[in-house]
């Protein structure tokens, strides 16, 4: 039968792309499915360009941005999941395909662009301080590896969110799955819930 793993990220992890490119290289999948939507990645196409470049003003004098600045400008890049998934596709002859939830990829990244880019908001994102992204990566990892099998609570509104985007995964991920071994890769939340939902056999789990 077709194998099936579930990696889980930590996103906006500097060092997410290597060991992504690791684990694929060693799992070899046919396909791969990343927890991206079509909508996010055209917006970042799109957009990520025009955003980026209101930030500018905010560059000290190195060219660095304050962290919760950085922070933000790497959520307009390409997410690492889609890109490493798709070099690695374009390497080995594999396919890639972006599963994500395109409405509520536009409902949250209007949010974004509303409340996070108005010129008050990274004024004052400028000025607070935050560790900068390898250390706050670290901190998620060690959050996820303590807690990635322990879904939330299935009462609380985020969790209808998360159901609607592991209903969509799981949906993606069941008629792919069977032309091929398949990797999933997404944010690590959603392990514990996916794997529940595609029972038997049960997928390999792991972390990135």
């Amino acid at each position: 039968m077709p194998r099936l793993h579930l990696l889980g990220t930590v996103h906006l992890d500097p060092d997410g792309p290597r060991r992504l490119a690791r684990r694929l290289a060693a799992l070899r999948p046919a396909t791969i499915t990343a927890e991206v939507s079509p909508y996010a990645l055209e917006f970042r196409r799109a957009r990520g360009p025009g955003l980026a470049a209101r930030l500018d003003p905010h560059r000290r004098e190195d060219g660095t941005l304050p962290p919760r600045l950085a922070a933000l400008a790497a959520q307009l890049e390409i997410p690492f999941e889609y890109r490493i998934a798709r070099d690695h596709a374009r390497q080995q002859g594999a396919r890639v395909f972006a599963v994500g939830d395109s409405a509520i990829s536009r409902a949250l990244l209007g949010l974004l662009v509303a409340e996070a880019f108005s010129a008050s908001n990274l004024t004052t994102l400028a000025a607070g301080e935050l560790p900068d992204l390898p250390t706050t990566a670290r901190w998620e990892r060690e959050r996820a590896a303590r807690l990635w099998d322990d879904p939330l609570p299935r009462d609380t509104v985020r969790q209808a969110q998360i159901d609607q985007i592991e209903r969509g995964l799981e949906a993606a991920i069941r008629w792919l799955a069977p032309r091929g071994d398949l990797v999933h890769v997404g944010g690590w939340e959603h392990l514990a819930g996916l794997r529940e939902r595609l029972g038997e056999p049960e997928p390999a789990v792991g972390l990135v």
